[in-house]
């Protein structure tokens, strides 16, 4: 969702996580989860700042099916008015439920209140308003633009053989033509020159507190020892 570059604030990363599932030009909707749970296995999604992960689980015999299908759902998702629709419905939905959730809220004024310019300040489902003007056009291109084979990564493992596997995944894949690599670009941040200090009322039972450090950059060696010292003040009760 940071990478949404002209959707930006709207949630086009999830919103196109749900096309992918409502089918493709050679599977209806619905067609998808049953073919999978017929190969023994399970399919699931979620969508992070950085990238979104679509993950098939099936028994090892029926890997080459599975990556068909994998394929098929990902390079050819058919996007029906009828079922934008109803999904846009599903994710608005999904944000009111967000809204009523206070520690969601909470989490959303500590990134809000955390980065001024950078894109995470936008919750990844989307903000309501900005979520509304999406169209199911404006959606498609979105997905054309992002859902090349030149911008995925596609991980494997599991009781396979090697060699039949790989040959397996060029047959499938090489029919994808590579596209346009989308511009990656990331909004610096001012320098903050003093606390910043956040405070929200509300009717609730528990008060919440956080605290939020600038940090280095990801790229920085310090990062994993700041990683650990993160488990260390703030990974158990």
């Amino acid at each position: 969702s940071s990478l949404e570059t002209k959707f930006f604030g709207c949630g086009a990363a999830h919103f196109v996580e749900h096309m992918i599932f409502k089918g493709t030009h050679n599977l209806e909707t619905g067609k998808i989860e049953q073919e999978i749970a017929d190969l023994g296995g399970y399919i699931n999604a979620y969508t992070t700042f950085d990238y979104t992960l679509y993950k098939i689980v099936a028994t090892c015999d029926n890997i080459d099916r599975a990556l068909e299908i994998m394929a098929d759902m990902i390079f050819n998702a058919s996007f029906r008015e009828e079922d934008f629709l109803m999904e846009r419905n599903v994710i608005l939905k999904e944000i009111k439920l967000g809204q009523d959730d206070i520690n969601r809220r909470f989490s959303q004024l500590v990134f809000s209140s955390s980065y001024q310019n950078h894109p995470y300040k936008y919750p990844i489902i989307g903000d309501e308003e900005l979520f509304k003007n999406i169209t199911r056009d404006g959606l498609l291109s979105y997905y054309h633009q992002n859902y090349i084979p030149n911008n995925v990564i596609l991980s494997i493992c599991g009781s396979i053989e090697e060699k039949a596997t790989l040959n397996k995944v060029k047959e499938i894949f090489d029919k994808v033509k590579p596209g346009n690599q989308p511009v990656s670009f990331f909004i610096d941040e001012a320098r903050q020159i003093a606390a910043a200090n956040i405070q929200k009322k509300e009717n609730v039972q528990l008060c919440r507190l956080a605290f939020s450090y600038k940090s280095v950059s990801i790229s920085d060696p310090y990062l994993y020892c700041l990683d650990v010292l993160s488990y260390i003040l703030g990974g158990s009760e």
